[in-house]
């Protein structure tokens, strides 16, 4: 197990790597790149199942983040992203008059493919794509009648498993240089099958582009 948590972590760490030395690489030569920040809401749950199965006590946080769009084609859009959102989950119990609350905060890398309805400019498109994540920190918190009964910061200096991979798919509309996209994650936990719960996360993200010289009129 542990040899191949450690294949598996180098790889994400070479997939990264690799991801953004070619994003460089196109950046510098390709006149079809744009680059912006992006920011949103997202509300994050976990889950045994997929998505939409827990829509109860959803756990709102910021996402922010900075986006490359990266023109393969007139209605398709390869869009790396890096980004600093939150995963976890919320709970009440109204009888008992307790509440607890675990947020894990991530760096992730989505990697996403837009297709565009149609070749315009401006328009809806789909996404779907693949995200990588590295836990940097957690914290859980609990209430009972109000007051705060445990709040703990959790260590993990000594946590081999701080990686999370899996599918996103989008709903989205562009206007101008202005993006939004309706987006929702899980996690696949690859190097624990066992584990069944998932970390689900819907985004709603706006993306603001700025477009090189070269390609305004």
């Amino acid at each position: 197990m542990a040899a191949r948590d450690e294949a598996y972590f180098a790889a994400m760490k070479l997939r990264t790597v690799l991801l953004f030395a070619g994003l460089a690489a196109v950046h510098l030569t390709s006149a079809q790149v744009r680059t912006g920040p992006r920011i949103g809401l997202g509300l994050a749950t976990q889950s045994v199942g997929g998505f939409f199965q827990n829509m109860s006590n959803l756990l709102p946080r910021p996402i922010f983040g900075w986006a490359w769009e990266i023109h393969v084609h007139p209605q398709v859009i390869i869009q790396p992203e890096i980004t600093l959102v939150s995963k976890g989950f919320t709970n009440r119990n109204p009888e008992l008059a307790t509440r607890d609350r675990a947020v894990f905060k991530f760096i992730e890398v989505p990697l996403m493919a837009m297709f565009q309805t149609d070749q315009s400019v401006d328009g809806l498109f789909v996404s779907a794509g693949l995200v990588t994540g590295y836990k940097v920190s957690g914290k859980y918190t609990q209430w009972t009648n109000g007051d705060v009964t445990q709040d703990i910061k959790y260590d993990l200096s000594g946590t081999s498993n701080r990686w999370d991979f899996g599918p996103a798919v989008g709903l989205g509309v562009v206007w101008h240089e202005w993006t939004f996209e309706a987006r929702a994650q899980t996690s696949l936990a690859l190097t624990e099958p066992m584990v069944q719960v998932r970390n689900i996360l819907y985004g709603f993200n706006f993306t603001y582009l700025f477009t090189p010289k070269s390609q305004k009129g």
